[in-house]
């Protein structure tokens, strides 16, 4: 038998703009097998305008997401490709969410899902789709009269707009743009009168002799297709509904063969300008059938005289039964399982590390970063884990130390407080090269190796400081509040005056402050400012984010700069004057990270204890 349907044949059009730090892409995704064939096809088509940062990367990530929960296996969105869109919008919204609260950059969405003779389309900013149908020009997105509009309760995307499409209909679903705007009268005249071919040649040629021409979308073409299908002979194939079992005379089973034989032969008539339906033995049994259970007490429990019901026997053979009966259930529910939260966490976390492979291999590390540490959070929220789960989490680490440049050298104690009682809350290089460690209680010790002598104390201002951040040169310190950073002169020797010594930053959120005669301020954005005599003197992005808490240091004639990211138990390195990463040392050997200080050729390091590590820089 043949079964006649609608089928998209679509070709992509992508003529980059030449704006720049703007950038645009279409996405054609199909179905992956038999079981997501209802779902037909879905387009994403995608235009993003960002700063400084390289953003281009989340057409990709948001594509990516797109195919995955379209096509999802959850079992009541696999009957509906209107409920499957609706879930698709729901879920890329809550990954918008976050990115627009996070990030600076304009977004323009489309997405077009057609399935048979069905078509949604949902859009984001600007999408234009135009058909053409018998002649003439509809504008989907704006005609009431053919397209129904539906309101939708998620907040980034427009109404859902659903109607159907015929064959022959031809679509050009695009992001406008104002070059195309001006030819918008021969584009449309283009779409009535020529096939695919000929319409994209014809934008050729306006792409050769327009000056600034940019156009990035589909041409669709809904053609009939015949496919021959093997007809079904089992009442439990997927889609074929059994009738409920009926009480039927002979007179009326009679009557139902011969409306059936009817039925064949004025199907034969027109079987050359119709679809031939299929006829499945569900549709013509009048006895009734069994269900599962049926068949399985029947397979384990013979028919039986009411003398017999008690042997021993039948006993065993109604619990293996019952054992059959768990099992089946147990199997089930292992299967449902696969489609649960941790299934569609593993999914994204995949999918995310292939994206975060291609920015590593783009020379975009902070986008590949972004999108394994999302991924890495998402595995730790997981209520359970699971060895598939585990290994994922070593890949992403991996990646993310390939990115980071790890160093093999590990940290290693440097010295120890024989009294564990003993906790250390700040350690720093004294002006005469000591390292000194101050305690909980406030006590200040010069530390060489296992010797710990107690010295004089330094004023309560060094460690009690009100500030977000604070650095200390040439016995003066300098302490970073808000958008202001404030002088306090000789903080060594009990100076205690407060002076303002920059305000107005202009940093978007100021973290910390480092000071080696000029005063160097590292904004949450990995953005770092130095200042000189209060005026700023250069700008440098490091490309990464800062997480907080975390500190900066930096030595007069050293060429680097160092960046402690106390939560993640790394010191990334960065060169002094371009800002690019040599290497990064993780301490996860300390069960906390808390405390930082640069000396000769060495790191020193507090994990809140009696303990004090080092890192030899040699």
């Amino acid at each position: 038998m043949e079964k006649i349907f609608l089928k998209p044949f679509s070709k992509e059009i992508s003529y980059q703009s030449a704006e720049p730090n703007t950038y645009a892409d279409a996405f054609e995704y199909g179905p992956r097998d038999e079981k997501d064939k209802h779902l037909g096809h879905l387009y994403v088509i995608g235009q993003l305008k960002h700063g400084e940062e390289n953003m281009a990367y989340v057409l990709n990530l948001v594509s990516s997401l797109a195919k995955r929960e379209y096509y999802s296996e959850n079992g009541d969105i696999e009957d509906d490709p209107k409920k499957a869109f609706d879930h698709t919008l729901k879920k890329l919204n809550n990954v918008l969410e976050d990115f627009f609260e996070n990030k600076a950059f304009q977004l323009n969405l489309g997405l077009v899902a057609i399935a048979g003779e069905n078509i949604h389309i949902a859009k984001l900013g600007k999408l234009k789709v135009l058909l053409a149908r018998s002649g003439e020009i509809i504008d989907i997105l704006n005609n009431v009269d053919l397209f129904q509009r539906e309101a939708t309760e998620e907040k980034k995307f427009s109404n859902v707009i659903s109607g159907k499409v015929q064959e022959g209909d031809k679509l050009f679903a695009l992001y406008p743009t104002r070059p195309l705007s001006t030819r918008e009268k021969s584009i449309k005249l283009s779409l009535i009168e020529h096939d695919q071919e000929k319409f994209l040649a014809h934008l050729t040629s306006i792409q050769k002799t327009a000056k600034n021409f940019s156009c990035c979308g589909f041409h669709i073409e809904i053609k009939k297709v015949k496919e021959t299908e093997i007809p079904i002979r089992s009442a439990y194939e997927r889609n074929k509904i059994v009738p409920a079992t009926q009480n039927l005379s002979a007179e009326s089973v009679l009557a139902s063969q011969n409306n059936q034989s009817d039925n064949l032969k004025r199907a034969k008539i027109v079987e050359d300008s119709a679809p031939a339906k299929l006829v499945s033995s569900a549709d013509v049994s009048v006895t009734k059938r069994q269900n599962i259970f049926e068949k399985i007490k029947e397979k384990f429990v013979p028919r039986r005289t009411l003398r017999r019901i008690n042997s021993g026997r039948s006993w065993k053979t109604a619990g293996l039964a019952m054992v059959v009966i768990l099992v089946g259930f147990l199997g089930v529910r292992i299967l449902l399982s696969k489609t649960g939260p941790e299934n569609s966490v593993l999914n994204s976390a995949q999918d995310n590390i292939k994206l975060a492979e291609i920015k590593i291999n783009q020379n975009e590390p902070d986008a590949a970063r972004q999108l394994l540490g999302l991924s890495l959070t998402s595995l730790s929220g997981l209520k359970t884990t699971s060895k598939k789960v585990d290994e994922i989490k070593v890949k992403i680490n991996n990646l993310l130390d390939r990115l980071d440049l790890v160093s093999a050298r590990q940290p290693e104690i440097f010295s120890s407080f024989t009294d564990t009682s003993t906790a250390i809350k700040k350690i720093l290089i004294a002006e005469s090269g000591d390292l000194l460690a101050v305690s909980q209680n406030g006590k200040v010790f010069k530390i060489a190796r296992d010797n710990q002598t107690e010295t004089s104390p330094l004023p309560p201002l060094i460690t009690s400081v009100s500030a977000k951040d604070a650095a200390i040169y040439g016995g003066n310190l300098y302490a970073l509040d808000g958008h202001a950073i404030y002088k306090y002169s000789d903080a060594l020797t009990s100076g205690a005056t407060k002076q303002l010594w920059l305000g107005g930053l202009t940093d978007s959120d100021p973290q910390n402050i480092a000071v080696d005669g000029n005063v160097y301020i590292l904004s949450s954005d990995g953005m770092m400012v130095k200042y000189f005599k209060g005026k700023e003197e250069s700008k440098i992005n490091l490309n990464t984010k800062v997480s907080y808490p975390s500190k900066l240091v930096i030595a007069k004639d050293a060429p680097y700069l160092y960046v402690a990211d106390y939560s993640n138990k790394k010191i990334r390195v960065f060169d002094k004057t371009s800002g690019s990463l040599v290497m990064t040392y993780k301490t996860t050997a300390l069960d906390k990270f808390t405390d930082f200080a640069l000396g000769d050729k060495v790191l020193y390091l507090s994990s809140g204890d009696n303990k004090i590590w080092k890192i030899d820089l040699n």
